[in-house]
């Protein structure tokens, strides 16, 4: 997820409070992503957050988070003799952990991520069933999550409707051709934030298509109306003609080199 400036203060203000709340010494709401997972908010009682929230660490061993995300369920560590792998023995070290608690962020239905609150001072593990009542914050952070996607995906809506009557009002006006594909291209481009979209058509010559209009947030790099193209075999571009359907994917080309490219049929 890439939050707003109101979803970073909702993140940081929710960790900062399970910190204090749980008597941690530090928190955190971090993101996963199935590879790694990212710190979206940082809380520290010695005041050191800068240097944690946006941080990303690689996922893997028997650590809070891991153990969080594949289990779908809170889990606790309390000490670093439970712990079973090198790697997170390894990663306990570097953060200098000696306790910690986490539960899952589930939205719609996946773990999106996980927070946790953790100690750092020696045999002082939390109290029992915290982990549980842990739980009870990572419902609130996936529900504030999912709001703030559902809210996006309206404003989404809203924009491509908007864009949608723009070009239908020059159709309806009985503008030029030209005009109307001009704008399309330049309304889908703004639309899905584009570097360059372009209308082409396949005229029988095997690995190239000639451009018909296009728009680009860089001019002086643009491909001409009727310019040839030569996307790459198994690129989007080619694809979409060979199979009528939709299709994205990196294509290479003479003209604008290495691209990542979606095609609708």
């Amino acid at each position: 997820m890439a939050s707003g400036a109101g979803e970073d203060e909702l993140l940081t203000t929710v960790t900062s409070e399970i910190g204090r709340l749980f008597g941690a010494h530090r928190a955190s709401t971090m993101c996963w992503d199935g590879g790694s997972i990212r710190v979206v908010g940082a809380w520290s009682a010695a005041a050191d957050t800068d240097a944690q929230t946006g941080r990303v660490y690689t996922f893997g061993g028997d650590t809070i988070p891991a153990r969080v995300v594949r289990s779908a369920r809170p889990a606790r560590i309390d000490s670093s003799d439970d712990l079973t792998t090198q790697f997170a023995q390894e990663r306990w070290r570097e953060l200098g952990l000696q306790a910690s608690i986490g539960a899952p962020i589930v939205v719609d239905g996946r773990v999106w991520g996980v927070v946790t609150a953790s100690r750092t001072s020696a045999d002082d593990p939390f109290p029992p069933g915290a982990e549980d009542r842990l739980g009870g914050f990572g419902a609130l952070v996936a529900q504030a999550i999912a709001n703030a996607e559902t809210r996006r995906e309206l404003a989404a809506l809203v924009d491509e409707q908007a864009a949608l009557r723009r070009v239908a009002t020059l159709v309806a006006a009985g503008r030029p051709q030209p005009e109307v594909l001009d704008a399309a291209t330049r309304e889908v481009g703004k639309l899905y934030g584009a570097e360059a979209v372009y209308l082409v058509r396949w005229e029988g010559v095997p690995d190239e298509v000639v451009v018909v209009t296009g728009w680009s947030d860089v001019p002086e790099s643009s491909l001409e109306p009727l310019a040839p193209f030569h996307p790459s075999p198994g690129g989007a571009t080619l694809t979409v003609l060979e199979t009528g359907f939709p299709s994205r994917n990196s294509e290479s080309s003479p003209e604008l080199g290495e691209r990542e490219a979606i095609a609708p049929r």
